[in-house]
């Protein structure tokens, strides 16, 4: 499976990497180093992985692509398309990021994550307990249980 990261500069995107290449391990099948491609959240950078990809890859593709958000997974989806691949016949699509605008790709995307509006509720209280004083402590993160949707594309 080639893995399209999000930029090594972030904390978040590397945690978000680190994760789903755990996952991918831990099921027996570990991250092939040659298959990671370090994207930018951008669109066009999905358009880069992919062609990185095929350039690199092409005689020998991976059974799935998985983009770390879904900016970058509309801009790959484009660049299979432009190139002449069928999703997932040829190569099976999946995203991190569970965006409402994902309802109107086609084929739908596999993907995996939490609604922004969930993340934006709890993100809220979160600032509203401090700012009322219910609680003063550290910095504090929480980790909010993903769901997967197992869609057209994977």
């Amino acid at each position: 499976m080639a893995h399209v990261t999000g930029p090594s500069f972030f904390a978040e995107a590397m945690a978000r990497a680190d994760g789903f290449e755990k996952g991918l391990a831990d099921h027996g099948a570990p991250m092939v180093p040659e298959l990671r491609y370090e994207g930018t959240y951008l669109s066009p950078s999905g358009i880069e992985a992919v062609g990185w990809l095929l350039d690199r890859h092409g005689s020998n593709l991976p059974s799935a692509i998985f983009f770390s958000n879904y900016f970058m997974a509309l801009g790959g989806f484009a660049a299979l398309h432009d190139r002449g691949l069928k999703v997932p016949d040829d190569i099976a699509v999946a995203v991190f990021g569970d965006h409402p605008q994902m309802e109107y790709v086609r084929p739908r995307l596999t993907r995996v994550g939490v609604a922004p509006s969930v993340l934006a509720a709890r993100a809220s209280h979160m600032l509203i307990d401090r700012l009322e004083e219910r609680f003063s402590g550290p910095s504090r993160s929480e980790i909010i249980p993903c769901r997967l949707h197992a869609m057209e594309t994977a």
